[in-house]
């Protein structure tokens, strides 16, 4: 199964709010992270139930019903764990917006992951898109700069041998 960029956003109503909730947000994606990373590593035969217990809130937090022993419905952001125990998304605080994005499976959702920001963590609003559901032209989204609408001014025309130069 391949692999696509992700992003998420929520907006909260002051920049002093997102940025209150910006650590809590962040040890809730290493929690969630963590939890999805011991489950990939125990598929074979380790108890999810198990796994889930030793990350208490994740669930909760996302608003889901916690799935069968058995189950593989442990996808629940698409794999946010990176190499050597790091991360593997990009956290910033950006005045009142919390942005989150990162590479995960093809075809994750992250409802849940924006759910999770309004209504456990306080945001007024929030959304996610993938490059899976997008139907954005990336070039659409580059910055361009215009050129001057005003012609610039001529050059000087150099002194002629008949005149002399200078006031």
């Amino acid at each position: 199964m391949g692999e696509c960029n992700y992003y998420l956003r929520g907006h909260w109503p002051t920049p002093e709010a997102a940025a209150e909730a910006a650590p809590k947000v962040e040890a809730f994606l290493k929690s969630l992270a963590a939890a999805e990373q011991a489950w990939l590593e125990s598929r074979s035969g380790s108890d999810l139930a198990l796994v889930l217990d030793d990350h208490p809130g994740v669930l909760e937090a996302l608003g889901m019903e916690r799935p069968e022993a058995e189950s593989d419905g442990l996808h629940l952001a698409g794999d946010l764990s990176g190499p050597y125990g790091a991360p593997g998304y990009q956290f910033l605080v950006d005045a009142r917006d919390i942005k989150v994005s990162a590479e995960v499976w093809h075809m994750a959702s992250w409802e849940a992951l924006a759910r999770a920001l309004r209504v456990t963590f306080g945001a007024e609003a929030s959304g996610w898109l993938s490059e899976d559901n997008a139907e954005v032209d990336y070039f659409d989204l580059v910055d361009m700069e215009r050129a001057e609408t005003e012609p610039p001014d001529p050059p000087e025309a150099p002194a002629s041998a008949d005149q002399p130069a200078g006031p």
